[in-house]
């Protein structure tokens, strides 16, 4: 397991308790931008395990600024970390997956990359296009006994991403978009589920099936009630001279 800051390095281990599940775990501090830091990672993976049965690409962040005041950079950081280390990791590890026939790659996308929303121009574009890659990536796969699945959640409560939100904004996300909201357990079952199954993809998200058919119906809900806490937490960041390539340490999780 890799994350980006040392917090999550030293909760992780004691969430995962690994001597309960008689298994062996490596968890450390890798940033998922850094090319060389991602080979790294899989080279140590298969140096100590001898193999790489599943990738699980989690890590993403996002940015609520309008796109035409967004900082370059920060467009660029998105993109690798959301869609370009979640190509790379999973080219890296193919070959050890086909040359034994066997692997699973899990891709952790959005309900956001169904709908074309205000502020989240880059994240929804970078979602989207891991949807459409690990689709494409499946069909390619199929009959090798290696394939790739997608699982698409929404919101998830008491997240760094979530956490930060309603710091930057001012505004406690409970009501009718807590009940939205999925928890990060529910998701990790869906991972599961995909994988014992070996399902394209399994859409999380709450009211996830209706916003995938009519996008638009998603639109009117989050205009209506998500996107007045990102204009908010926009003015903060502003203020703040926060930028989504400078996170806090508890936004990015891989």
């Amino acid at each position: 397991m890799a994350d980006l800051n040392d917090t999550g390095v030293t909760q992780t281990p004691r969430r995962l308790n690994p001597a309960r599940r008689h298994v062996r775990a490596r968890i450390g501090s890798v940033d998922l931008t850094n090319e060389i830091e991602r080979e790294s990672l899989v080279d140590r993976t298969l140096d100590e395990f001898g193999r790489v049965d599943l990738l699980v690409n989690n890590a993403g962040v996002g940015s609520m600024e309008k796109y035409s005041d967004i900082d370059w950079e920060d467009v660029k950081y998105q993109v690798v970390l959301n869609l370009v280390a979640p190509m790379h990791l999973s080219r890296l590890v193919l070959d050890d997956m086909l040359s034994r026939g066997s692997g699973k790659i899990v891709n952790i996308s959005t309900i956001a990359a169904s709908m074309a929303m205000p502020r989240l121009v880059t994240y929804g574009t970078t979602k989207d296009g891991l949807e459409h890659f690990t689709s494409a990536l499946r069909k390619e796969l199929k009959g090798t006994g290696v394939s790739a699945s997608t699982v698409i959640p929404g919101g998830i409560a008491d997240t760094g991403m979530t956490r930060s939100l309603e710091a930057r904004s001012g505004v406690k996300l409970d009501g009718a978009m807590a009940r939205g909201m999925m928890s990060a357990d529910e998701v990790a079952a869906d991972v599961i589920g995909v994988i014992k199954k070996d399902r394209a993809e399994k859409v999380s998200a709450k009211g996830g099936a209706i916003i995938r058919a009519f996008p638009s119906v998603g639109e009117a809900m989050m205009k209506k009630m998500i996107l007045p806490i990102m204009d908010a937490a926009a003015k903060s960041d502003e203020k703040t001279g926060r930028r989504a390539s400078d996170p806090t340490t508890e936004e990015l999780v891989a």
